[in-house]
């Protein structure tokens, strides 16, 4: 099956922005600085959305691109379903989406629910009373958002370069 050009064209411009990324955060202070972090989590929320468009061009299109470690040999309905190192590696790919969605969502509740909100300039917390207890909640409300937003574009990058990675290019399927 011929790659959908849309597909294709989201793969290429994955694959320049984790370049981009992998150059330039090192030569950005190593991304300690608020404009350089920033800078980051743009890249990582255009992986974000570069993932999630090839997501949905791979369902519109029923489009399966062929991927590093796949065995073709095997049929897929199989009588004996037998425990494979690949059927643990999905187990457990589907735990960490679980768990780095379980982070983001604690991150997001927690900067929703704040406590207190710590001012600098008088070096002291002023407490809410308007919080919910039981739920993950911030003392410092701007800095809780920051963070989560941080660790939302890392995620992304994260899910994003590990489906870029895991794809073959047209030349390597060539190869083989």
């Amino acid at each position: 099956m011929r790659t959908p050009r849309l597909y294709k064209f989201c793969d290429g411009l994955t694959e320049g922005v984790i370049y981009f990324m992998v150059v330039f955060s090192p030569w950005a202070f190593g991304t300690t600085q608020d404009w350089s972090i920033w800078a980051m989590n743009i890249c990582g929320f255009a992986l974000g959305a570069l993932l999630i468009t090839k997501w949905m061009v791979r369902r519109k299109a029923d489009f399966r691109p062929e991927r590093w470690g796949e065995n073709d040999s095997t049929p897929e309905n199989s009588l004996r379903q037998t425990v494979t190192p690949q059927t643990w590696g999905t187990y457990l790919t589907i735990a960490l989406a679980g768990l780095t969605i379980l982070t983001l969502s604690y991150c997001f509740v927690s900067a929703l629910n704040r406590r207190a909100l710590f001012s600098t300039p008088e070096n002291r917390f002023e407490f809410f009373n308007d919080y919910v207890g039981w739920l993950p909640h911030s003392y410092d409300g701007p800095a809780t958002w920051r963070i989560s937003w941080t660790y939302l574009g890392l995620a992304f990058f994260f899910w994003a370069l590990r489906d870029w990675l895991l794809g073959k290019h047209p030349k390597d399927s060539l190869a083989l």
